[in-house]
């Protein structure tokens, strides 16, 4: 059985997100892996290094862009309807436009779905783009990892962890019970998590745009490195 999430983000309400372009994820991603290594790279946890491999498009103008419906998600989710090759220790991350499905009919302002725990999620790409990105695929990573939402009064809560149910800049923190779950994840092999990321588009991508865009990916992905050194609680 899948569990889902639901994420919430009031400033995305009733707003309809926008297409996102190849080059923009590539460019994005570059930022995003070192984010998400200075969030899950606190004392106590054995996850030390984030790679996303190469995006992988997939044209699909009908269902996949927008999902709304139970079948929908689990073909995301469960059932890799898109027919996505990745081995069972890779995140999925689907990005998409819009999502009105997520465990069941969800809000407007919802911009992320994954399993838990599991190794799938789908996210609203306009939003991964933006200034909360790197809160929100932690958020969700933090679901296949096998965290559920923190809530105020339970154990190890803060009003900036990053599985609050609701993504705001800032909001990144785990607790150490957080950090021993992450800990026993199948996915992180030698303190490493590799991230699929799959971008759906309306229209095939031609094969040879994502090799014009590698040189200066090439350059700027080693460009330096740093480590997060944030208190845990």
């Amino acid at each position: 059985m899948v569990i889902a999430s639901l994420l919430l983000c009031c400033s995305s309400a009733g707003a309809k997100a926008a297409p996102i372009s190849l080059g923009d994820l590539n460019t994005a991603l570059v930022s995003l892996e070192l984010a998400l290594e200075n969030i899950f790279s606190v004392p106590g946890s054995s996850l030390t290094d984030i790679t996303f491999l190469p995006v992988l498009t997939v044209a699909d103008p009908g269902s996949y862009l927008h999902v709304d419906t139970f079948a929908e998600q689990q073909g995301l989710l469960n059932f890799n309807d898109l027919g996505v090759t990745a081995g069972g220790t890779v995140v999925t991350a689907y990005v998409i436009e819009t999502i009105s499905q997520c465990g069941g009919p969800a809000e407007g302002a919802t911009i992320g779905c994954a399993s838990v725990p599991g190794n799938t999620m789908y996210l609203v790409g306009d939003r991964l783009l933006g200034s909360i990105g790197d809160e929100l695929i932690a958020h969700e990573l933090g679901h296949n990892f096998g965290l559920d939402h923190l809530s105020s009064g339970d154990p190890g809560y803060s009003s900036n962890n990053i599985m609050r149910s609701t993504i705001s800049n800032g909001r990144d923190d785990l607790n150490a019970g957080q950090i021993n779950t992450i800990n026993l994840s199948s996915l992180i092999q030698a303190g490493e998590l590799t991230i699929l990321p799959v971008l759906v588009t309306a229209v095939p991508i031609p094969a040879a745009l994502p090799l014009m865009l590698l040189p200066g990916l090439v350059l700027a992905r080693f460009a330096g490195r740093r480590r997060r050194t944030a208190q845990t609680v």
